[in-house]
């Protein structure tokens, strides 16, 4: 597998969801680091600068948009992508677009659309090639058939 040298971190309360997410990251080649709360986001981004961010929506004390809003201060091409249970996303990225969050997507999810999600986010930051498949689109190196 050829290595990427993207840095993802990976923010979500629920401790099971949040490895099995940087799990699937690590074996796709990403350079993975995690966050058990928005707080820890915020040290850990102001010291190692992900590339992207991965956040659950609803976290105790600094949730996702909140995240995403202070990354953008001093991290504002920093795409973040915020996951949740929530039935109906729409409001939750119209608003935090603004701050970058680029998708939502809903729990559980197939982490196939993870890994989509991130690798378009990333080509769509300019921090990423495509990977190119026989028919010519874009799809995530690895192959997981877990869910998050």
């Amino acid at each position: 597998m050829v290595k990427k040298r993207e840095r993802i971190l990976v923010v979500d309360d629920d401790e099971p969801s949040r490895e099995v997410m940087a799990e699937t990251l690590a074996e796709a080649g990403y350079t993975v680091e995690e966050a058990a709360d928005g707080y820890e986001a915020l040290w850990i981004a102001a010291r190692r600068s992900p590339d992207l961010v991965v956040s659950d929506l609803s976290m105790p004390g600094i949730d996702g948009i909140e995240l995403a809003r202070r990354l953008h201060v001093f991290a504002q091409a920093v795409p973040v992508v915020l996951t949740t249970g929530i039935e109906e996303t729409r409001d939750v990225v119209t608003a935090a677009r603004e701050y970058g969050a680029v998708a939502c997507l809903k729990k559980p999810m197939s982490l196939d659309e993870l890994l989509w999600t991130i690798d378009r986010a990333l080509v769509c930051a300019g921090t990423a090639a495509p990977v190119p498949t026989a028919h010519g689109s874009v799809r995530p190196a690895a192959r997981a058939d877990r869910r998050a």
